[in-house]
């Protein structure tokens, strides 16, 4: 049965994390143990440990501070994988990233499922709508 769910979902589902810290690193950990997915990370720099990690490839993007160069890494990164299988599901480690996925929401929709960067509008009870926690629009 594990065989079969980690077949499912390895030809599905690729993470990409917009930089790096402990808790994407975690996640990519606990992705590949939990079902052999390999996460991909587009960051400044990356520690010589980091480097030999089995369950990440790293995409090291000099400027990232300055996101044109990113974003266009980012595009050129999901034009290249366009034809697999895969749904490519990009999730900011910080909330500079966070920010950087808002500001370019909507070139980044066409390749990504964006991981939640901003709150979505719900419809209350009462009709009116709100964002996030409560706060109303």
């Amino acid at each position: 049965m594990d065989l079969l769910k980690a077949e499912s979902l390895a030809g599905t589902l690729q993470p990409v994390f917009v930089g790096i810290s402990a808790e994407s690193v975690e996640t990519a950990r606990k992705l590949h143990r939990s079902h052999g997915v390999i996460s991909h990370v587009f960051c400044r720099r990356v520690s010589l440990p980091l480097r030999l990690s089995v369950c990440m490839r790293f995409h090291v993007i000099p400027e990232v501070a300055k996101g044109r160069l990113l974003l266009q890494s980012l595009q050129d990164f999901a034009e290249r994988t366009e034809n697999a299988d895969t749904l490519l599901c990009l999730i900011p480690a910080s909330a500079q990233y966070a920010a950087f996925l808002r500001r370019h929401r909507d070139a980044l929709e066409r390749h990504f499922v964006l991981a939640d960067p901003a709150p979505s509008p719900r419809l209350r009870s009462d009709g009116e709508m709100t964002m996030g926690k409560g706060g109303r629009t």
